[in-house]
């Protein structure tokens, strides 16, 4: 009786920072692959390998690491060719490894953030974006006093301006 049983169960999906999208399941897995699994430890395609490597590293860019809660840069049409990538990936590590490793497929789609077009992301230097948030300061700074002239103490307008959690005005009369 033949053992239909894959030998390693892996899972996938991405942990920003890792540099990897393969995790290991069970004991086989853990005792040849450790506590993670590169992409060139396993029987893939030079191909493969790289294909995954690529998705890893655009994934990373899909976060805010300026502040990580806050949205990240991306739009639907970006999310949507990320997914698309990922899932032609899988298709392909199916494949190869079909013969002796179950893959867990873990991966939740990317989506734009509601809330991407009520921030402004930078995507260039440090000195650029320690400038840029010097301004925003700056900005929130005048607007707080202009703000508290306009309202005064009778104002019934809330409003909530933020260039980061750290620097919100919140004005509730």
């Amino acid at each position: 009786m033949m053992n239909t049983k894959p030998q390693y169960v892996i899972r996938f999906f991405f942990d920003a920072g890792s540099a990897t999208c393969f995790w290991p399941v069970n004991d086989d897995a853990r005792k040849r692959f450790g506590s993670y699994i590169q992409p060139e430890d396993l029987p893939l395609s030079k191909a493969t390998i790289k294909c995954a490597d690529d998705i890893v590293d655009w994934q990373t860019a899909s976060l805010n690491w300026n502040y990580p809660p806050d949205p990240g840069p991306w739009r639907q049409d970006e999310c949507d060719h990320f997914n698309q990538a990922v899932k032609e990936l899988l298709e392909e590590i199916y494949k190869e490894l079909a013969d002796h490793f179950e893959i867990i497929n873990e991966f939740k789609e990317i989506n734009e953030d509601p809330d991407l077009s009520l921030g402004i992301f930078m995507c260039k230097s440090d000195s650029e974006n320690r400038f840029l948030q010097f301004a925003l300061e700056g900005m929130l700074a005048i607007m707080r006093k202009v703000l508290n002239h306009l309202l005064g103490n009778g104002a019934s307008t809330a409003l909530l301006l933020s260039s980061s959690p750290q620097n919100t005005l919140c004005i509730n009369p």
